[in-house]
């Protein structure tokens, strides 16, 4: 039946053009049961390959070992790969950066790297009501063939989505338009002015830093809490809805911007 299924979807999208989407729904098969299926078969098939032998890497001689090591010493302040290609040009050894660094490393030259460590947020910085802190994050989303960037605002304390748009550019310009849309859906009092103010959690892209954004929240008096560069776990909550996003969209062909804005309501 999986391959009856999987030649009507391919026949149909030959013949008609129809999506994926809505030959499985002609069907009454699921998008998820079928994706699982092609993944199934494709598990299998690599499964049935011949392994592959891994290849030996380069055993240098005793000789060249002594002369990377004594190399080396002279040039403490060099890095295995600049000390390869140094080696090289003196006509001293003629070895790979990759070999160079293993003879270093079996000779207790080599520094230990340290594994940068992940923060993870304290309990004092986690949202204890509603309103308190927004997530916002960009991601792309295909259409046709180019792509457009869906923003989102999500309240970290009930993982609820409270606005999202798609749009044409991730420009400063257009990420405030979108952000003063999302404030916009929060009560206010007689003068207009908002009755909660949540922080603000963004990474650092040119959008969340870029004047016209901190004037939206300047105009409201919100606090902007960005997070530590390339640290996205400390945005966790709105990482993980992207990922969600991106499984309800697996499969989904959209071939226009307005299908697209159609598919995200």
């Amino acid at each position: 039946m999986r391959e009856r299924v999987h030649e009507e979807v391919e026949l149909t999208k030959r013949r008609s053009g129809w999506p994926v989407a809505k030959t499985l729904a002609a069907l009454g098969v699921s998008r998820r049961t079928y994706y699982r299926w092609v993944r199934e078969k494709a598990w299998a098939k690599e499964g049935d390959s011949a392994p592959i032998r891994p290849i030996q890497p380069y055993e240098a001689l005793p000789e060249e070992k002594a002369v990377v090591r004594e190399y080396a010493l002279r040039h403490p302040e060099l890095r295995h790969r600049e000390l390869a290609w140094r080696m090289v040009d003196a006509e001293v050894a003629y070895l790979s950066p990759s070999t160079v660094y293993r003879v270093l490393k079996s000779e207790n030259l080599v520094c230990p790297w340290r594994r940068r460590t992940k923060r993870r947020r304290e309990e004092e910085e986690k949202a204890k009501r509603p309103n308190e802190v927004w997530a916002t994050d960009l991601k792309y989303v295909a259409v046709g063939d180019r792509n457009y960037y869906l923003v989102c605002f999500l309240d970290e304390y009930s993982r609820y989505i409270v606005y999202h748009e798609l749009l044409l550019s991730m420009d400063g310009l257009s990420v405030s338009i979108a952000a003063q849309a999302a404030l916009e859906t929060l009560p206010t009092d007689a003068e207009g002015k908002l009755r909660e103010k949540p922080a603000i959690r963004s990474d650092n892209g040119g959008c969340y830093i870029s004047r016209e954004f901190g004037g939206v929240l300047d105009e409201h008096g919100l606090n902007h809490r960005r997070i530590k560069p390339h640290c996205p776990e400390e945005n966790g909550t709105m990482e993980r809805a992207n990922r969600t996003i991106d499984e309800a969209l697996e499969g989904e062909e959209l071939t226009n911007y307005l299908e697209g804005v159609r598919e995200g309501g």
